[in-house]
């Protein structure tokens, strides 16, 4: 990791270009979503209500477990994946409990008319709250937004949780059984192994360590089954999520967009699609999806 000072806030730059193409993933996928939401970003982050802010947070913690790989502290690594771990897929649970709402109602949020940018902003945000209010788990996300949990609300979190929820959907379902599982829970017991020490080597791990080129790639192979997860139940919860901007950007430019390109998947995820997902679950993913979204290239 690279460190700089400028303008009172510190830049970083990732060295290990497979964290650094999940840090860039999430900064393009939460930008998608924001926009989607009618937000357009302030110095490239949307700061007022929930929205992608778990994903604007998970970026940060990519560059603190490069930052603790650099230093040798891989047991702490392992714990900040673990949090990475658990804040995308409570985004998961959140955005699936916002589609299955608008489902629900038949609807769409209300139009925001008002001119100020900053009323907009709060007429859209209270607009979003009012959905979370029609079951126990929607009055506890709600209550997770305005910082007010108790101690029945925390009952609804969990990463565990997310998981049972998300696949009640037949699609995710299949998908995770059949894909998903066994990635699930290895990369559960290693995290919790690490969160808990369960045992001398995941204390030792933070200050000795033998061979650190095979744990550093544990590391980087745990981020990475982590976003895999990650993209593969997004894309069935929201595939627009993943889109490339091609279409927007020949509309903005005056242009004819190229047929079909509103279906396109941004490159990056295609990229790292192929180079660690199987053939046969791209293949499930193109077809699942609601959205009709291309993933094969």
């Amino acid at each position: 990791m690279q460190l700089k000072r400028k303008n009172n806030y510190l830049d970083t730059e990732i060295i290990n270009k497979e964290l650094e193409d999940i840090y860039l993933s999430l900064e393009m996928i939460a930008m998608n979503m924001d926009f989607s939401n009618g937000l357009i970003p302030v110095n490239g982050k949307i700061r007022y209500g929930n929205f992608s802010a778990n994903l604007y947070s998970a970026q940060s913690t990519l560059i603190s477990v490069d930052l603790c790989m650099g230093a040798g502290h891989f047991s702490d690594a392992f714990c900040l994946l673990r949090k990475l771990r658990d804040d995308i897929m409570q985004y998961l649970f959140i955005i699936n409990f916002n589609k299955n709402s608008k489902e629900k109602e038949g609807q769409d949020a209300e139009n925001i008319t008002n001119d100020s940018f900053i009323e907009n902003i709060i007429s859209l945000y209270n607009n979003y709250l009012k959905q979370f209010s029609i079951s126990k788990e929607g009055q506890a996300i709600k209550a997770w937004i305005l910082n007010d949990l108790d101690r029945e609300s925390r009952k609804v979190f969990g990463a565990s949780k997310y998981k049972k929820t998300l696949v009640d959907d037949e699609n995710i379902k299949f998908m995770h059984n059949t894909y998903l599982e066994s990635m699930w829970t290895k990369t559960d017991r290693i995290l919790n192994d690490y969160v808990h020490s369960n045992g001398l080597k995941y204390l030792q791990d933070n200050y000795f360590v033998m061979d650190k080129e095979a744990i550093r790639n544990q590391v980087i192979n745990v981020s990475k089954y982590i976003f895999s997860l990650f993209i593969s139940y997004l894309s069935i919860i929201d595939a627009r999520a993943l889109s490339s901007s091609d279409y927007l950007d020949s509309l903005e430019m005056g242009e004819q967009p190229i047929e079909g390109s509103q279906y396109y998947v941004m490159p990056i995820i295609t990229d790292y699609m192929k180079r660690n997902f199987p053939s046969d679950l791209v293949e499930y993913i193109d077809s699942h999806n609601i959205f009709g979204m291309k993933f094969k290239v």
